[in-house]
């Protein structure tokens, strides 16, 4: 006799429990993914009128995805284009996590594409945002350690050395570890020395021993 499949609310709390048990996600970034699914999973049930289930879940076409980011979008909440682009990589992370770990594939989600974003002058990160971006960089479940080491080594050294992408990516391997302090060559040509925290270079550290491979 082969065993039931989980319904969409039980797949839901197998995704969160592997977010916070494998991927070690924070508990804001669990939450967050959570409440935007279960809205989901809610529109799904009221919109086709059914329990839904895993065999519902692979059958959401992108029609069905564009009606409920509309629903979203023109709805009470009114969500803003950044809210609803967070809306669909939640959604979209999820699908992956159906198709990996409960053989329900679903290749029309990927079609749908987020709300344009408008792009305004840079602007530094507070301390705050600086946290929840390291947060969302150990969350996508389909990321090896390794590459949450690497999206939490340059955030934490952008941030923490306040450099430019342009200027952090501009380092190479010879430049770790890192030591107290950075040359840094910026804009123009001009040169600089940026002093280097504690948890850069634990971070760039971690990075380099987590690599599978030898980084030139």
């Amino acid at each position: 006799m082969s065993l039931a499949r989980p319904d969409g609310r039980e797949a839901l709390a197998a995704w969160l429990d592997h977010l916070t048990h494998e991927r070690r996600a924070s508990p804001r970034t669990v939450r967050a993914y959570g409440d935007n699914v279960l809205a989901y999973l809610n529109f799904l049930a009221r919109h086709h009128g059914e329990t839904v289930t895993l065999d519902l879940l692979g059958a959401v076409s992108a029609a069905d995805l564009r009606a409920y980011l509309a629903f979203r979008r023109e709805g009470e909440e009114g969500l803003a284009p950044r809210s609803l682009a967070q809306t669909l990589s939640s959604i979209r992370a999820f699908h992956r996590f159906l198709d990996l770990r409960l053989a329900t594939p679903n290749s029309a989600v990927e079609l749908v594409r987020g709300p344009r974003l408008q792009v305004g002058l840079p602007r530094p990160v507070t301390e705050t945002q600086a946290h929840d971006l390291l947060e969302e960089a150990g969350a996508d479940p389909d990321y090896e350690d390794w590459e949450i080491a690497r999206d939490e080594a340059v955030l934490t050294l952008l941030w923490g050395c306040g450099l430019r992408i342009s200027e952090g990516l501009s380092l190479t391997r010879r430049d770790a570890p890192l030591g107290n302090s950075l040359r840094i060559i910026g804009k123009g040509g001009k040169t600089r020395i940026v002093p280097v925290l504690p948890a850069v270079q634990a971070a760039i550290n971690a990075y380099v021993a987590a690599l599978p491979f030898v980084l030139s």
